[in-house]
């Protein structure tokens, strides 16, 4: 088989245990929400700073 196809493989199994782990961690935080441990207001505030984190934004300050 190709190196190609290999790369392929690699790349398509990475993906896939990214989207696992993804689901896992959005599970984690449903049954947080749930036994009420955290409310869903700063589930949804964390969120949005981490994907500005990612993005490299600046963070807003109000």
């Amino acid at each position: 088989m190709s190196k190609a196809y290999f790369g392929l493989r690699k790349r398509h199994t990475l993906v896939n245990i990214q989207a696992e782990i993804k689901e896992l961690l959005y599970l984690e935080v449903l049954s947080k929400c749930w036994l009420g441990k955290i409310s869903s207001y700063d589930v949804l505030a964390d969120y949005k700073e981490k994907k500005r984190k990612e993005a490299g934004a600046i963070p807003l300050l109000f």
